[in-house]
C-alpha cells in the first residue's frame, strides 16, 4: 500500500513533534491536577445523583398516598367511624405502596386510631380508642384468604394520638407535611408525612392521616454506597427539638472520616442558605477540603416540602494515588516509544487512524440508525477513500429505508445479522387505532396536495406521542393509524404506555389545532385493546411487513368506531382497564357487544391520569356508572333518572344522552315484544358505525 504524503509535510510534522517532546512532561503534570479535579467531580456527582434518586423514590409516594386518602374521606364523604370501609381502603393503599411502614387515620373528636402496617411480610391492622378498653390497641393480621386473625399484643399501654406531635402538626394542614425524624413506638427511627382531614359539609377538623417510613432502608443504602474506594455519603436531617439526625454514619463508618463528619455536621445543620433552596433542587451549598477529604454539601429535596442535607465525602488519596501511578506510567511509556516511533506514529495516525476511526464511528451510528455525518470522509489511501464513498451511499439507502419501516424493526434486523424471513409469534400487545373525525368533509374542502401536507402534520403529532411512549406505528391507512406496544421490544407496562400515548396525542392535537390557523381542525378518535395477537414478518418471501394480526386489532378498530356513537375521544376494553391499575381515571361507559364478537365487552372511557381530572368530571363519572349498574340490572326507571340527573349537571355529556335514549328504547321493547328474562344488560351494536 502506497501512502501519498508529501515529503515537505512529513518533514514539518516530524520537526514539530521533536520540538514538542521536551514539553510533554510539563504538560502531563499540569493536566494531572485538572484530571484529578474532574474525576473527583464525577465521583461526587454520581454519588449525589444515586442518593437523590434512591431517597426520592423511597419517600415520594408518601404525599401522593395522603392526597388519595384525603380525597377518599372528604370528597366521598366517608366517616372515620366507618371502620370496615376505612380498613379496606387502607389495605389497598398499603398493598400499592410497599415502602410505607404505616398508613393511618386518627379522629380528632374521639382519639380513635386506625392504622395499617407491614410486619414480617404480612399486613397488620392496629385499632385503638381512648373510650374502648382503656385505650389499649388491638391488632389483627390479614390472612392470604382475606380473613382477619386477632393477634396477642401483650398488656399494652393506653394510646391517644391527639397527644402526639405529628397529630398536632397535621390537624391544621391541608396539604401533605413532613415531620422531623423521630423514634417510632417500635423503637426504630422514622419520619412521617401528615395531612389534616376536614368534614365535607362544615369544613371542621375531622382528624389526621399519616404515611410513615422507617429510615433504616436509607441508612442501609448509605452504608453500602462507596464514593471512590473509601468515600461515603450521608444525610443530615435537621430536628427541631434536638441535634440533627445523621444517616449513613453507622458503626462501620471509617474512623478517619468520622472526625470530618463531626467538623462539618454543625455547619450543614445550621447553614442559613439551606432555606433558600426550593423544593426539588440539589444546588451545591458548599465545597471544601477538610483533612485531605473533599466535602460536598447540597440540599436534598423531596415532594411535600421535605428538605434534608446531602454530604458526600471523597478522600483525595482515592483519586490521586491511581492517577499518579497512571501518569508516571504514561510519561515513561511516552518517552520511550515517542523517541523510537515518531515517524511511524505520524504516518499511521494521519493516513490510517483518523479515517478508520471516523468510518468506525459511522458504522456504529448506522447500527443504531443514526446518521449525523453528511460529508464524505477523505483519505490519502485509495482503498479507505473508496470505502468511505461506499459508506455514504449505504447511509443514504438506510436513511430512506428507515422512513418506510418502523425504526425499531430496522434496528432488530441490522443487529441480528440475519436476513428478515416470514414468520411471527403469539404475544400479548396493546393496540392503538385512531381515525380523524369528519375526514370526508375535510378532504372535500381542499385540494389533494394541501390535504396531504396537513394530514402529514397531523400524523407527525400522533407518531411522536406513540414513539415517546415506547410504541411502534405499524401503518397509516387513509386518515387512520395503527400502532402497537410491547413489540418488537418488550414493554412491561405496555397498556399504561398506550394510555399515555392516547392522552398525549389528544393534548398535542389540541395545541396543534390552536397553533395552525390555515389548516383544518383535526379531531381524532382512539380505540385501545389489549390481547394476544400474532406479531412478526407477515407476507411473502419477496415482500414482508412487520405487523400485527388478531382479535385485539379488530377490537381496537371497533372501539375507535364506537367513539362516534357515544361522543367520546378514547375508548378502551376492560382488559386495558385491568392491566393499567389505578394510575388513570376511567368511566365505565357501557356493557356492549360489537360485530364479530359474541361475548359482552366492558366499555371504558379514558378520562386522564390520576390527579389530573377535575372533580366535576369525576362526579359525572360516578353518577354515570351508577346509572349503568341500574340499566344492567333492568332497573330502567332508576337508570333513566340517573342519566337525566347527569344531563341536568352536564347538558353536553353525549354518553349520558346516548344511553338515556337506549334506556328508554329497551324499556319499551321489554315491555312489548322482548321478554324480560332475555335481558342480559348488554347493549348490542349491530352496525360497524
Amino acid at each position: 500500500m502506497r501512502l501519498r504524503i508529501r515529503s515537505t509535510l512529513m518533514s514539518a510534522i516530524v520537526a514539530l513533534m521533536a520540538c514538542s517532546l521536551s514539553a510533554v512532561s510539563a504538560v502531563v503534570l499540569l493536566r494531572h491536577l485538572t484530571v484529578v479535579q474532574t474525576v473527583a467531580d464525577r465521583e461526587i456527582e454520581q454519588a449525589a445523583s444515586d442518593v437523590a434518586h434512591r431517597v426520592s423514590r423511597f419517600l415520594e409516594n408518601g404525599p401522593a398516598v395522603l392526597d388519595r386518602v384525603k380525597y377518599f374521606i372528604e370528597h366521598q364523604g366517608i366517616a372515620l367511624t366507618d371502620t370496615e370501609r376505612m380498613t379496606d381502603y387502607l389495605v389497598s393503599e398499603a398493598r400499592a405502596s410497599p415502602a410505607l411502614t404505616w398508613v393511618s387515620v386518627s379522629s380528632a373528636e374521639t382519639g380513635a386510631f386506625l392504622g395499617m402496617t407491614r410486619r414480617d411480610g404480612a399486613l397488620v391492622l392496629n385499632r385503638s380508642d381512648p373510650m374502648v378498653n382503656g385505650g389499649i390497641a388491638r391488632e389483627w393480621e390479614l390472612r392470604p384468604d382475606g380473613t382477619w386473625a386477632s393477634l396477642k399484643t401483650g398488656p399494652g399501654v393506653p394510646y391517644d394520638p391527639r397527644d402526639r406531635a405529628w397529630f398536632v402538626q397535621g390537624i391544621d394542614t391541608n396539604r401533605p407535611s413532613w415531620t422531623d425524624p423521630y423514634q417510632f413506638a417500635e423503637g426504630a427511627a422514622g419520619i412521617s408525612v401528615v395531612i389534616g382531614l376536614r368534614h365535607r359539609d362544615t369544613g371542621r377538623a375531622m382528624g389526621v392521616a399519616t404515611a410513615d417510613f422507617h429510615l433504616r432502608e436509607i441508612e442501609t443504602f448509605l452504608s453500602e454506597l462507596r464514593v471512590g474506594s473509601k468515600g461515603r455519603a450521608l444525610i443530615v436531617a435537621p430536628k427541631a427539638a434536638s441535634g440533627p439526625l445523621v444517616l449513613g454514619a453507622g458503626a462501620d463508618f471509617p474512623a478517619d472520616l468520622r472526625a470530618v463528619v463531626t467538623t462539618i455536621t454543625g455547619r450543614v445543620a445550621t447553614d442559613p442558605s439551606s432555606s433558600e433552596h426550593p423544593e426539588g433542587r440539589s444546588d451545591g451549598l458548599f465545597r471544601d477540603t477538610v483533612g485531605g477529604v473533599v466535602v460536598d454539601g447540597r440540599a436534598l429535596g423531596v415532594s411535600g416540602g421535605l428538605l434534608w442535607e446531602l454530604v458526600v465525602l471523597l478522600p483525595l488519596a482515592d483519586v490521586e494515588a491511581p492517577m499518579w501511578a497512571a501518569t508516571t506510567a504514561v510519561l515513561v511509556t511516552a518517552l520511550i516509544f515517542l523517541a523510537i516511533g515518531i515517524i511511524a506514529a505520524i504516518v499511521i495516525a494521519h493516513a490510517i487512524s483518523k479515517p478508520v476511526c471516523l468510518i468506525n464511528q459511522d458504522l456504529a451510528e448506522i447500527g443504531d440508525l443514526r446518521f449525523t455525518r453528511t460529508a464524505p470522509i477523505r483519505s490519502s489511501i485509495r482503498e479507505i477513500d473508496a470505502m468511505a464513498r461506499q459508506l455514504v451511499r449505504m447511509k443514504a439507502a438506510l436513511r430512506s429505508f428507515s422512513i418506510y419501516v418502523p425504526i425499531d424493526v430496522v434496528r432488530s434486523v441490522l443487529t441480528s445479522g440475519q436476513a428478515a424471513e416470514p414468520g411471527g409469534a403469539l404475544r400479548t400487545l396493546t393496540v392503538l387505532v385512531s381515525d380523524v373525525v369528519g375526514f370526508t368533509g375535510i378532504a372535500e374542502s381542499m385540494p389533494p396536495g394541501e390535504l396531504v401536507r396537513h394530514l402529514g402534520s397531523y400524523f407527525d403529532v400522533l407518531e411522536r406521542a406513540v414513539d415517546d411512549a415506547g410504541g411502534v406505528v405499524d401503518k397509516f391507512v387513509g386518515d387512520g393509524m395503527l400502532a402497537f406496544f410491547n413489540a418488537p421490544h418488550a414493554v412491561s407496562d405496555h397498556a399504561a404506555q398506550a394510555c399515555e400515548a392516547a392522552l398525549a396525542a389528544q393534548r398535542s392535537l389540541e395545541r396543534f389545532n390552536q397553533a395552525t390557523d390555515d389548516a383544518p381542525s383535526f379531531q381524532t378518535r382512539i380505540g385501545l385493546a389489549t390481547g394476544e395477537v400474532l406479531v412478526g414478518n407477515i407476507g411473502t418471501a419477496r415482500r414482508l411487513s412487520y405487523t400485527v394480526i388478531g382479535d385485539a386489532v379488530n377490537l381496537a378498530c371497533r372501539l375507535e368506531m364506537l367513539n362516534k356513537a357515544y361522543g367520546t375521544a378514547i375508548l378502551a376494553s376492560g382488559e386495558v382497564r385491568q392491566a393499567v391499575g389505578n394510575d388513570f381515571e376511567w368511566r365505565h361507559l357501557d356493557r356492549v357487544t360489537v360485530p364479530g364478537r359474541l361475548e359482552p365487552l366492558e366499555l371504558y372511557e379514558l378520562l386522564g391520569r390520576k390527579g389530573d381530572v377535575d372533580a366535576a368530571t369525576l362526579l359525572v363519572r360516578d353518577l354515570h356508572e351508577a346509572a349503568v349498574r341500574d340499566l344492567v340490572a333492568s332497573r330502567f326507571d332508576h337508570a333513566e333518572q340517573g342519566f337525566r340527573d347527569i344531563l341536568d349537571r352536564a347538558p353536553h355529556d353525549r354518553p349520558a344522552r346516548y344511553l338515556l335514549e337506549h334506556t328508554m328504547l329497551m324499556r319499551t321493547e321489554l315491555g312489548g315484544t322482548m321478554p324480560l328474562r332475555d335481558w342480559r344488560g348488554v347493549h348490542v351494536h349491530r352496525s360497524k358505525m
